[in-house]
């Protein structure tokens, strides 16, 4: 964005014959730049299992003016559960945070499309979507620790930590996961971009050099 800005000026000096004649024009270019569109990410599982309930994680989401956009989501669904389904909607009008728990008893069976709208103070408008199926099968439970979006230098070490816990949902109720049901939790790690890359084996948090 270019604006330029030109004033006109008369003075007057003893050194000046035509005293009073001269238009002293001084012009000068101010920049800026033009405001970007927010851009919302959401982090949430691809399926999780009747039991599971669902975080949606939306911290990683960034904009460039100082003030914070407004935030609302919004869904779609293939579920034929009326009642859960318009409960699950009444939840997601009431949030406008970046952080959202649903509970078990909001999450019925079927492919669930979430989508966070961000409109900040000048109107411009971003959004993203993730989308979750919820199963009558029974999922390991993991996320990421921390941002999705990450910089670092390229022969710097990155480490990648994943909090996971076992299944605890058997014919649609909640069980209690034990310590011997965590000893059995193996983790594999690998990158979609470059799969030559060697990432952990096994273990919750993974090195890369």
């Amino acid at each position: 964005l270019y604006v330029s800005l030109i004033i006109k000026d008369r003075t007057c000096s003893s050194l000046i014959k035509n005293c009073g004649t001269d238009d002293h024009k001084i012009a000068s270019a101010l920049t800026g730049t033009v405001t970007q569109a927010p851009i919302p990410r959401i982090v949430a599982p691809s399926i999780v299992g009747l039991c599971d309930g669902l975080t949606l994680n939306a911290l990683s989401s960034s904009h460039t003016v100082p003030t914070p956009p407004v935030y609302s989501w919004s869904m779609t669904t293939s579920s034929t559960d009326s009642l859960t389904v318009a409960a699950l909607q009444e939840v997601l009008k009431n949030e406008t945070g970046l952080l959202v728990v649903i509970p078990a008893q909001y999450t019925p069976l079927g492919t669930h499309v979430f989508m966070l709208t961000a409109v900040d103070v000048f109107g411009n408008t971003g959004s993203a979507t993730a989308t979750v199926v919820v199963s009558d099968m029974s999922y390991p439970r993991l996320e990421v620790v921390g941002s999705t979006a990450r910089t670092t230098r390229r022969f710097l070490r990155t480490k990648i930590q994943a909090l996971g816990s076992p299944a605890n949902c058997k014919g649609g109720n909640a069980t209690t996961v034990t310590a011997a049901d965590k000893a059995l939790q193996s983790y594999t790690w690998k990158c979609t971009s470059h799969p030559s890359l060697t990432l952990g084996a096994s273990a919750a948090t993974s090195t890369l050099d």
